[in-house]
């Protein structure tokens, strides 16, 4: 279980503990299991499972599930499932990048930016190289996606300035960079964007690129935050949870959670629903949870698909449904398993 802090325009990139070895077996465990040769597919991935590879305990959890070369087991399957959909890291991150409109017919209005691109305008720059990045109306390519923020920056641009900072964040198209992300969030926020100051809080709470700075981190999440940025909401609720850089004060880490909430973000429902599963800071309501954790979990968020797996494994505040705890932990697992998430925030460990 775990608090999360929001990164707008981050993605999470998680590690598949596979070393080139892993990836070598798993990929004749693969050919195995397409011809049904079971009991050769279980002899790569055993190992792999002992290991602690994250791939291997989907696969084999999919076995289990469908007795195929195993007796099948639903339990088995779903401790595997929950096994694969762990994770260490202490940070999630998502992409919310923003561009100048969302296009009716995408293919159309690219072909319509790049022509503008290539003439100047450093909007449409920006636009081009979020469509690059995301493969709207054109093939992914980070390449482009990197060339045309830079064009963009040249220009001042300072969503572009956020984009380009995002890729450096992460070494998307780019080898890893915190340095001169942190260089392109400051910059950006020097212009007042409040997506950049939300995102240089981040790596203030975090350390990343310089010393944690919990009282600068919340400087900058109040300056968004007044500006109508609602991950900034949801991350100063955190600050007020944890006492980091602010007055330890779950009053407001529920009101500022709630606000957030009550814009749709998913990271504030999910967190707000960690509170009223433990009863920190609020009275103890399993039924309010599994609620905030099912509007966190239609959109897509990973960690609420976990909550609430537990939560129908075990009948806490919802009917005990082992078909639906399945579904929930084997969506989860094949989340992790995408190499880039749409996830927005860093965690606490709690339970």
């Amino acid at each position: 279980m775990a608090f999360f802090l929001i990164f707008t325009l981050m993605f999470g990139v998680l590690a598949n503990n596979c070393f080139a070895s892993d990836s070598e077996d798993l990929r004749q465990a693969q050919k195995a299991y397409d011809v049904k040769d079971y009991q050769k597919a279980l002899n790569y991935l055993q190992p792999l499972v002992k290991k602690g590879n994250k791939q291997a305990e989907f696969e084999l959890g999919t076995m289990y599930e469908l007795g195929h070369g195993v007796p099948q087991s639903i339990s088995k399957a779903m401790e595997l499932y929950k096994r694969a959909s762990s994770t260490k890291s202490p940070m999630h991150l998502s992409v919310h990048l923003t561009y100048t409109n969302k296009p009716d017919n995408p293919a159309k209005q690219f072909k319509i930016w790049l022509s503008q691109a290539m003439d100047g305008d450093n909007l449409a720059q920006n636009d081009v190289g979020y469509c690059y990045l995301k493969g709207i109306g054109t093939k992914t390519d980070y390449t482009e996606a990197k060339k045309w923020f830079k064009e963009a920056v040249k220009q001042n641009n300072d969503n572009a300035m956020v984009n380009l900072g995002f890729m450096y964040q992460n070494g998307a198209g780019t080898e890893q960079d915190l340095a001169k992300a942190a260089k392109l969030y400051e910059q950006a926020s020097n212009m007042n964007n409040i997506v950049a100051k939300n995102n240089l809080g981040v790596m203030y709470v975090r350390g990343l690129a310089f010393a944690p700075n919990y009282s600068e981190a919340a400087k900058l999440f109040k300056d968004a935050s007044d500006a109508g940025n609602v991950d900034a909401l949801s991350n100063l609720g955190y600050l007020y949870q944890n006492g980091f850089g602010v007055p330890k004060d779950m009053s407001k880490a529920v009101r500022y959670y709630l606000k957030s909430a009550g814009y749709g973000n998913a990271a504030a429902r999910y967190n707000l629903g960690y509170m009223y599963q433990t009863g920190n800071g609020v009275n103890k309501n399993y039924a309010k949870a599994a609620r905030l954790y099912e509007l966190a979990a239609k959109d897509g968020y990973p960690e609420a698909q976990n909550c609430l797996g537990f939560m129908y494994q075990n009948g806490i505040g919802v009917p005990k449904d082992y078909k639906l705890a399945l579904k929930y932990y084997k969506d989860l697992a094949k989340k992790r398993q995408a190499m880039m998430m749409p996830v927005t925030s860093l965690e606490n460990y709690g339970i």
